[in-house]
């Protein structure tokens, strides 16, 4: 089993299945076993074949830039250098909302500087960053799906299987959300021809 499934399959069991919000596994063993299986399906092999029954993902790779867009104005967006505006990527997994990152927490990962609501989630961050990143490089899943990348609103989010996926106004938002399977297979698809636009990315460091 390659290291998506293994993440997916987790994810599904953790995250997706209601455990964590109940209380019946702390989110600190959460990360913890998430990571160990991480690293344990790096060594077992690298076979990235497809299986039966599961859809593909898109694994990030150094040549997916990170979506930096924010809104100036009405109808103004300028790149800003910082991934989902501002929004820490790990509390949409651990605490299951849109939390506002801090300066004081910050990681310079694949061309953007993310921000995070604590050292904790930082550091969860720092050690499995393609686990908790958005999908599609942060732009919006739903105009990936019909070919555009688009800037997002960090309050419309879903977490599926394992992977988080934002998206741009309410009822776009809400259009995904009811054909999401099919959303995610059409992005799955239309992705790769979207990246020949994007810029090259630069290395990570700690701030």
């Amino acid at each position: 089993m390659h290291r998506h499934s293994i993440i997916r399959l987790f994810s599904a069991f953790a995250v997706s299945s209601g455990f964590l919000n109940r209380g019946l596994i702390c989110r600190t063993c959460c990360t913890v076993l998430l990571s160990t299986l991480v690293a344990l399906s790096l060594h077992a092999g690298t076979d990235n074949s497809g299986e039966e029954g599961l859809p593909d993902i898109i694994a990030l790779n150094h040549e997916q830039p990170i979506n930096t867009l924010r809104q100036l104005g009405p109808g103004v967006w300028q790149e800003s250098g910082i991934a989902i505006m501002g929004y820490d990527p790990v509390s949409y997994f651990l605490n299951h909302r849109a939390t506002k990152g801090s300066m004081n927490y910050k990681f310079s990962w694949r061309g953007a500087t993310w921000y995070f609501s604590s050292a904790a989630n930082r550091d969860i961050f720092i050690k499995n960053p393609e686990v908790f990143a958005p999908q599609y490089g942060g732009y919006s899943a739903h105009g990936v799906a019909n070919g555009y990348l688009v800037k997002i609103d960090p309050y419309s989010w879903a977490v599926v299987d394992g992977k988080l996926y934002l998206n741009y106004k309410d009822k776009f938002h809400r259009h995904w959300l009811r054909n999401s399977s099919r959303m995610i297979d059409k992005a799955n698809q239309q992705y790769p021809d979207l990246l020949v636009d994007l810029a090259e990315p630069v290395k990570s460091s700690v701030s």
